[in-house]
């Protein structure tokens, strides 16, 4: 009998004995890399019809993943997936919610008859291992590279460069030639999570690697591995040397505490040198630079050499075959080269990849403590997952469909195509960063704190003393969140347990804590609100049609119930509790309004928010204004209604689709608003206008130019249609003047429609942060950021929602108070009076 006899005569015997129970075990496997969908439809279907007493159940979701985690986990274990990506939420590990693979690695895999261990990549397991303990699973790698143009290298006789000292020469010839040396994001997003910041993790690493003798597990220590760890001696010229040492969490973090290393020494001063001598041969205005625009730049042969991911050699021949004859050219990838010339650099430059997909097991053991047959199964279909039989499917029809494999495999027994082998060989052998210090794990406030004030020392806005200062501030921040979050008692023999405070049982009957409870209080209020204005319609008219009307009413309001009204309740709720990520939430008082007059982001963003708000009204009010009274002066209706419709037409179109066209706009080295400026023989004025903290706001507010307000054109439109003749013919008699008509008889009797424009334009821009994440992200620095985009990053980024419902709530007031400022104060005329 073979192997996949015995499975399906194993599988029919367990659908014979579920079908018998009634029941059907349901796996959710829910994943953001959508580039493998077509490969894991294929490996679902197959599993399913292995196993037809268990259904998996696929979700992709390519946006926002984590957010969608957070959701899920904040909504009970029973609604989180049972597998899912866990690099969005690093801390669950260590927080007990994910299952430990160690025992299940040692096991037989069914569908390979080998032990599970000895067909993964166990090295690049034990690179994401948590106090020695392994939790992920990946199907594949990914890492960074060089992909430089070989025909560019072979015009100006260029070798690949061997040192870093060789690579900085290179630029340097390649920048006297007239191309760009490299082509970088250098937008905030890239210094928070993107290249900018690998760059930065795998030179951490190479300079403090020494350090990994003092935060290694030591004899005594709870953690300690005597296999591992005991008489372990470091060699700097092995990369791979301390790649399983484990490293003890408390002792990383009371070397910040005792200063054993300080982020204002010699050895960082030494590395951002290095680090901002490299940016001097980054793309001109890199700072307003995302990942598309730096991509084509290499596409376009402007740049010499591209950084990015293992993804990209798949991606460009993709892109290559899109491209003209003449417009291809022949590329190739380098490894990073070691920097041999600066004494502070301890070793050689290492990988700062790992897994590519990294999946982790959601423990849901609590729900069924005495029944374990659901986490068996979903075990059971991660080795089905993780075989070399399904990770060959998860390649072939990945390729069939036309998308890109992130990197090499990291399943044994895998084959790729030649090609595509031989475009991942530089990524191989690379080891893993392990003793970077950019930020610490978990932190994503930190790595935030570090992208902002990084970016305005690459830009050199501020003193390298300063920077090194403030980045000692930083850690130290850091250091105590995440001491605080392990609830560390700084004593590296014993293990640090997470003790979570259970949240206070929910008053089932309380509405603020219970959503349906809260529907059916605001259903109730228009039902009384109903039978009300019955009574009295029947009372004073004797005949009442209301209840029809309420009848038709009922599908809208139950929509504004669900989605209007009980989400704001919902916001006010919160912003009193301590709500962070999936736990539940706590009432903490005013605590959150405390922690908004220490943050300088929030202080900052009122600053840009105010300069926003007089700009907004100004575009909201004046350009719509002008263009109604040109219409209304045309004598012709054909014209007018052309007109009317000519200005009408650009609503047709959404809103993103706009920012886009401006973010081609802005773009500084190929956009529009510089091209023109370089023909018409002025390049002195070009700019990267979203990359320079002095222009972004102003290019921000210049979306949109020349500002015709359809809506604002056609309110106006109405107001001066409604204005009376004979106010006209009065003012004809005292003067022909048309600009003293629209001083003293056009702008007085639209001073309604004035004030409406301008309430609508305050509201619109304090809640507004969408054109900021587009388009900057808030930054460089904190040029662009505002309060609602403060609210977004701390929603959705550090997952402090009950801080960022707090900042809601400020903007409400702040809001109301406007508003009722601009009806009360603002005293308008009637055109009829």
């Amino acid at each position: 009998m073979t192997r996949w006899h015995a499975l399906l005569l194993t599988a029919l015997v367990a659908t014979a004995v579920h079908t018998i129970a009634g029941e059907k075990d349901e796996i959710h496997f829910a994943t953001a890399n959508v580039n493998y969908r077509a490969g894991f439809e294929k490996i679902v279907e197959n599993y399913n019809q292995l196993h037809s007493d268990r259904e998996v159940k696929l979700t992709l979701v390519p946006e926002n993943f984590g957010i969608w985690i957070e959701t899920k986990f904040s909504g009970g274990l029973a609604s989180a997936p049972d597998i899912y990506n866990g690099e969005t939420t690093p801390s669950y590990g260590i927080q007990g919610k994910w299952v430990c693979l160690d025992p299940f690695l040692a096991q037989v895999n069914p569908y390979t008859e080998r032990p599970w261990h000895e067909t993964v990549d166990m090295s690049l397991l034990r690179h994401y291992d948590i106090s020695g303990k392994i939790y992920a699973m990946s199907l594949d790698r990914v890492e960074i590279g060089i992909v430089y143009n070989r025909e560019i290298f072979d015009e100006l006789g260029l070798e690949v460069p061997q040192t870093w000292q060789d690579l900085m020469a290179t630029c340097e010839t390649i920048d006297q030639a007239g191309y760009i040396p490299f082509a970088i994001p250098g937008n905030l997003n890239s210094f928070y999570h993107g290249v900018i910041n690998w760059i930065a993790r795998f030179f951490s690493d190479a300079y403090c690697r020494d350090l990994l003798s003092v935060t290694m597990s030591q004899p005594g220590d709870w953690d300690y591995d005597p296999v591992e760890n005991g008489g372990f001696t470091m060699d700097m010229n092995d990369i791979h040397n301390d790649a399983e040492v484990v490293i003890n969490q408390e002792r990383k973090l009371l070397m910040i505490r005792d200063r054993t290393v300080r982020f204002d020494s010699e050895r960082f001063k030494a590395m951002y040198r290095q680090l901002r001598t490299f940016s001097s041969y980054w793309q001109p205005g890199y700072a307003g630079t995302d990942r598309d625009m730096a991509f084509q730049l290499f596409l376009k042969k402007k740049a010499a050499m591209y950084f990015d991911g293992s993804h990209i050699p798949i991606a460009l021949e993709m892109n290559m075959q899109g491209l003209r004859e003449e417009d291809r050219f022949d590329f190739r990838i380098m490894p990073i080269p070691p920097l041999t010339n600066d004494p502070e650099c301890r070793g050689p430059f290492r990988g700062v990849g790992g897994c590519g997909t990294y999946y982790t097991v959601t423990d849901k053991s609590s729900l069924t403590p005495d029944d374990d047959r659901h986490t068996r199964n979903v075990l059971d279909f991660l080795m089905f997952l993780a075989s070399p039989e399904s990770a060959q499917v998860l390649v072939d029809e990945t390729l069939k469909s036309k998308q890109p494999i992130i990197g090499p495999i990291a399943i044994k027994g895998v084959t790729l195509p030649p090609d595509i082998a031989d475009k991942f060989t530089p990524y191989e052998g690379r080891g893993y960063v392990k003793a970077d210090l950019v930020g610490l794990e978990g932190d994503k406030e930190g790595m935030y704190d570090w992208a902002v004030l990084s970016q305005e020392f690459f830009a050199g806005r501020i003193a390298e003393d300063t920077f090194l200062k403030e980045y000692q501030a930083i850690m130290d921040r850091s250091l105590t969140r995440v001491a605080e979050k392990l609830q560390t008692d700084w004593d590296p023999q014993t293990r640090d347990e997470v003790k979570f405070v259970p949240a206070p049982p929910k008053v089932w009957w309380n509405p603020l804590a219970n959503g349906l409870v809260m529907a059916v209080v605001l259903a109730l209020t228009f039902l009384v609100f109903a039978l009300g204005a019955h009574y009295r319609s029947k009372r004073r008219f004797g005949a009442d049609y209301t209840p029809v009307a309420f009848y038709l009413l009922i599908p809208t309001f139950t929509m504004l119930i669900l989605f209007n009204y009980y989400p704001a309740i919902s916001g006010l709720y919160h912003a009193f509790t301590e709500w962070e990520g999936g736990n539940p939430a706590t009432f903490n008082g005013l605590d959150n309004f405390r922690k908004m007059l220490d943050d300088v982001y929030l202080f900052a963003g009122l600053k840009n928010m105010l300069i926003l708000v007089v700009c907004a009204v100004i575009k909201a009010t004046v350009v719509p204004f002008l263009v109604a009274e040109m219409l209304f002066c045309l004598r012709s209706p054909k014209l007018k209604a052309f007109f009317r419709g000519a200005f009408l037409i650009p609503m047709v179109v959404p809103g993103i689709v706009m920012i886009l066209i401006w973010k081609f706009v802005y773009d500084p080295n190929s956009g529009l608003l510089n091209s023109v400026l370089e023909l018409a023989g002025m390049p002195g004025l070009q700019r990267s206008w979203l990359g320079d903290p002095g222009t972004a706001l102003p290019s921000l507010i210049m979306i949109g130019f020349p500002w015709v307000g359809a809506i604002g054109m056609l309110i106006y439109l109405a107001g001066l249609q409604t204005i009376s003749t004979s106010m006209f013919e009065a003012h004809r008699l005292e003067s022909d003047s048309i600009w003293s008509r629209i001083r003293h008889i056009d702008i007085p009797l639209v001073g309604a429609q004035t004030k409406l424009l301008v309430i609508l334009a305050l509201i619109q821009t304090l809640q507004d942060f969408f054109t900021m994440l587009i388009l900057t992200d808030g930054g460089p620095g904190m040029a662009t950021m505002v309060p609602a985009l403060r609210m977004y990053y701390a929603a959705f980024q550090f997952s402090h929602f009950g801080y960022a419902a707090a900042v809601g709530v400020v903007l409400f007031i702040l809001i109301l108070i406007i508003t009722f400022i601009n009806m009360k104060l603002w005293k308008t005329e009637n055109s009829c009076e």
